[in-house]
């Protein structure tokens, strides 16, 4: 202690510490550092027609040789198209489903189907469907769907 109390200026140092102290000249400083450490809290709630998660599609069999599509996971939707292209190709031009459901029941020449496989028999179809409802839109693609019988029948993977 008594080589800091032979500094010069230790002293005075000192004095003025205590000064600020005692005359409360640090109250700004210290109530801003004060304010600085205050926490927030935000609560965020989704809105009605905000989907809880995204956009799927759901394949089951039938009727007849088509299959069932189920857009699942959005409101109702006001606007469907549909896509289609051999697995691995470029999707063709879009297909306007009417009047827009969220069942959609697709045939092997049906929504593009023909043009997307071409000349290529039994191979595999991918879909590509888009779906606006009040509030967005959504988008998901159905991959691997099953061409047989000289592409006439279509069968869910």
């Amino acid at each position: 202690m008594k080589a800091q109390q032979n500094l010069p200026g230790a002293k005075a140092a000192l004095v003025a510490f205590v000064l600020t102290v005692l005359l409360g000249a640090g109250a700004t400083s210290a109530a801003a550092l004060w304010q600085q450490s205050a926490t927030a809290t935000l609560a965020v709630s989704a809105a009605a027609d905000w989907p809880a998660a995204a956009m799927s599609l759901h394949c089951t069999a039938g009727p007849g040789d088509s299959v069932t599509l189920t857009i699942q996971n959005i409101p109702a939707p006001t606007a469907v198209t549909i896509a289609s292209r051999t697995s691995g190709g470029t999707y063709g031009s879009s297909v306007t489903v009417s009047p827009a459901s969220a069942t959609i029941v697709v045939g092997a020449t049906t929504y593009g189907i023909p043009e997307s496989v071409g000349s290529t028999k039994n191979g595999k179809v991918d879909l590509r469907v888009s779906a606006t409802y009040t509030g967005g839109t959504g988008t998901a693609e159905l991959l691997g769907l099953q061409l047989t019988g000289n592409n006439t029948r279509l069968a869910c993977q």
